[in-house]
């Protein structure tokens, strides 16, 4: 995985400015919880979709992340606590289950307070074992004013791939190294919430990734804002600055040759509109752009849509080899949650790459994902069982105009929409349960059938010719197709759940046997995971 350093963003100091301005005296949110991001976790976040499928929670709160603590408090309050174990899960979520490990200050207005924490998670594969990435030791740092104003701050060390190349390591030879992935602010008045600083970002309902932002890939850069429009409509707005791509070839006079683009800096812009129909229907529309550049105004506003953005671009760029540096890559998407019946939750979403309208050669590409997931009362437990098939068409999330936009959907080498990249299908089943409140566990069936296509493998218009007949079309896998069929159990183990505790702590296990066709090769993959704090 390949590394750059992030571009300095002026715009910064001005998203501050704003949010600290949302803060004026004697300000209050009606839930009285500040707008602090929930922490991720895997454990509280099945409790949270089996929440939402129960119709404890809405809809909106399994289809976007980071999810506001605030939030979740106030819908968790308004749809009541049983007496059963979910009243136990409500507070966990809350957070009125697990205390800071430090609490430095804490007044009526104001709290400081930082949690230090490790996670220790190797994996063995065929007899070898190795450190994941998510190995780490750090501490989390939270600051809230009043109710409208939250600091979060994740440090950690742990091995980052090719860390070297980008940081000191803490251990010579290694790529142990201090990293961060979360660093936010975040701000609340009224219907408007503001956030600016790094993380990562889902927008949809998938299970195994979602097709426009997805978590998968790696945290970046970002300012976003928030807009609740009255009580059933959220508009959501997103800017990011990820990666620069490497310098442009010069010539033997050192200048960058015509109708190249000579800017390294890369951003991405999104906004994303949904509609609560019901308590039990939400549908959204959203659209994201890439684009070679830094910050640009009607991008980081949002209010434009983005092809409108490029052609007004275009419109006022001279009439020379550099007027298609304003070309983007721009793509669409559209899912709904439906809660058909209690405890059962359908969903879809579609993504739209290019529609076939340029000429008759161009293929459609895009993807899709059907899901579904549904809570049983059986023995008094939890649980969620789910199934979603995903296909996403080869050439999609790719652009053939690299020379004037460098604007794959990507950042860092990983994908910023679904996890395994084009030209692939997916079945998963799935399913989880918690028996107990210090007990969970899931199982799944995984099928990947995947093309040799790729991110950075565009379609290009003289190779797919209607004339020739001899390219497949983008929604058939593409050369030599690998199947890979994976079975998996996981438990988890919680250490005094009921209790207030200084520092929870957590172990757990996993195996999963993968199988890839057509060399028939078998793999046996065993996790094992152990945390204390955060």
């Amino acid at each position: 995985m390949r590394r750059g350093a992030h571009r300095r963003w002026p715009g910064a100091a001005l998203a501050t400015a704003l949010l600290l301005a949302l803060v004026p005296a004697g300000a209050r949110a009606a839930d009285g919880v500040p707008p602090e991001p929930l922490a991720r976790s895997s454990s509280l976040d099945a409790e949270i979709v089996n929440l939402v499928v129960r119709g404890r929670l809405p809809i909106e709160a399994l289809t976007f992340r980071p999810i506001d603590r605030g939030e979740l408090a106030r819908d968790l309050r308004a749809s009541g606590r049983g007496a059963d174990a979910t009243a136990e899960v409500v507070q966990r979520v809350l957070g009125e289950r697990e205390t800071r490990a430090l609490s430095l200050r804490r007044t009526a207005r104001e709290a400081l307070a930082i949690a230090p924490y490790a996670r220790l998670m190797p994996v063995g594969e065929d007899g070898d074992w190795s450190w994941t990435a998510a190995s780490r030791i750090g501490v989390r740092a939270v600051y809230n004013y009043d109710s409208t104003l939250a600091f979060v701050s994740d440090i950690f060390a742990a091995e980052i791939p090719e860390g070297r190349s980008f940081a000191d390591p803490l251990i010579a030879g290694t790529d142990f190294i201090l990293h961060t992935e979360e660093a936010t602010i975040s701000a609340r008045r009224g219907p408007l919430r503001l956030r600016v600083g790094r993380d990562r970002h889902r927008w949809g309902p998938g299970e195994s990734g979602t097709l426009l932002l997805s978590e998968d890939g790696e945290p970046f850069t970002f300012a976003e804002y928030q807009l609740r429009l009255g009580r059933n409509l959220r508009f959501l707005a997103l800017s990011g600055f990820t990666d620069r791509h490497a310098a442009a070839p010069v010539d033997s006079s050192g200048a960058v040759p015509p109708g190249v683009n000579p800017e390294r800096a890369r951003s991405l812009a999104a906004h994303r509109l949904q509609w609560d129909v019901t308590p039990r229907l939400t549908i959204a529309v959203a659209e994201a752009a890439r684009y070679q550049g830094g910050a640009h105004a009607l991008y980081l506003l949002g209010i434009v849509p983005y092809t409108l953005v490029e052609r007004l671009d275009l419109q006022a760029a001279p009439s020379d080899s550099t007027r298609h540096f304003a070309r983007n890559n721009v793509l669409w998407s559209a899912d709904v949650a439906w809660r058909a019946a209690p405890a059962t939750l359908l969903y879809a979403e579609v993504l739209a790459d290019d529609i076939a309208m340029e000429s008759s050669d161009m293929p459609t590409r895009g993807g899709f994902q059907l899901g579904a997931r549904v809570c049983p009362a059986w023995r008094g437990w939890g649980w969620t069982l789910g199934a979603e098939y995903t296909r996403i068409s080869n050439y999609t999330y790719s652009v053939y105009y690299q020379d004037v936009c460098q604007c794959d959907w990507e950042h860092l080498g990983e994908p910023l929409g679904y996890g395994l990249g084009p030209d692939v299908e997916n079945l998963l089943l799935h399913a989880w349960t918690a028996p107990a409140l210090s007990w969970s566990a899931s199982a799944w069936l995984d099928v990947t059938r995947k093309g040799e296509g790729a991110i950075g493998k565009p379609w290009q218009p003289a190779s797919e010719s209607c004339a020739c007949g001899a390219e497949p079309g983008a929604w058939t896998l593409s050369g030599s197709v690998t199947r890979t069929t994976a079975l998996g159990l996981a438990v988890q183990h919680r250490f005094w759940p009921r209790a207030r505790v200084l520092c929870p702590a957590w172990v757990g296990a996993s195996i999963e046997g993968r199988w890839a066709q057509p060399d028939d090769r078998a793999v046996a993959r065993v996790r094992l995971s152990a945390g204390v704090g955060g």
